[in-house]
């Protein structure tokens, strides 16, 4: 991957993750997800806070829409978050043909 005006290139190498952080809100043990939105600032009115979910560092997934157990379950707001863990919530679809009609 190589900047707008450098002279060397930076790359990516097998392994290693790229990513975009929004703050920088500190990992303490023990704190829960709702607690992380709050100290980032909360959703916005375009997020879908039905459909949050936390993806585990080691792959699992906790999910509101799917609690009965196994790789999707639980509270995904209510888990508290361990180190590497990514809470993703997603924008609301969008309302087709919204104040349409004959």
């Amino acid at each position: 991957m190589r900047r707008a005006g450098d002279s060397q290139e930076c790359g990516l190498r097998d392994g290693n993750r790229a990513g975009i952080q929004s703050n920088g809100v500190s990992y303490l043990p023990g704190r829960s997800a709702k607690w992380y939105l709050s100290q980032s600032g909360g959703v916005t009115q375009l997020a879908d806070k039905k459909a949050v979910f936390v993806i585990r560092a080691d792959g699992s997934v906790i999910a509101s829409q799917n609690n009965s157990g196994g790789l999707f379950s639980g509270n995904p707001l209510n888990a508290a978050l361990r180190p590497g863990d990514s809470i993703v919530v997603p924008e609301k679809a969008p309302k087709i043909g919204a104040g349409t009609g004959p």
